[in-house]
């Protein structure tokens, strides 16, 4: 999973139909501050067997099963949309506070 981390700057594991991944999709795809950032989507469903596999080495490397499954930067688990314990505080809440852009480097860092 590494090789996705390496040229964005957020990668998002997603379900196609899932309402917590369209919205984490949205919040990025529709939010002019995030324009200039790499997203890079991989949903799962159309993978198949490898779309499970990836899901099972999320779950190894963050405790958790649900999705979407949101990275930063270098492979950075910060959770899902609204909940992210234990790897973080979720896009969402990041989002909100500002300290995304932080994290992005996109508050001229």
């Amino acid at each position: 999973m590494q090789e996705h981390y390496s040229s964005h700057d957020i990668v998002i594991y997603s379900f196609v139909d899932c309402p917590w991944c369209i919205a984490a999709k949205s919040l990025l795809e529709n939010t002019d501050m995030y324009m200039k950032v790499s997203v890079k989507v991989i949903e799962l469903e159309p993978l198949q067997r490898q779309g499970k596999a990836i899901r099972a080495e999320l779950a190894k490397q963050t405790n958790r099963t649900s999705l979407p499954s949101v990275w930063i930067g270098d492979g950075v688990p910060i959770g899902g949309y609204t909940d992210g314990s234990p790897v973080g505080r979720g896009l969402l809440a990041l989002h909100q506070s500002g300290e995304l852009m932080r994290l992005l480097c996109l508050d001229n860092c």
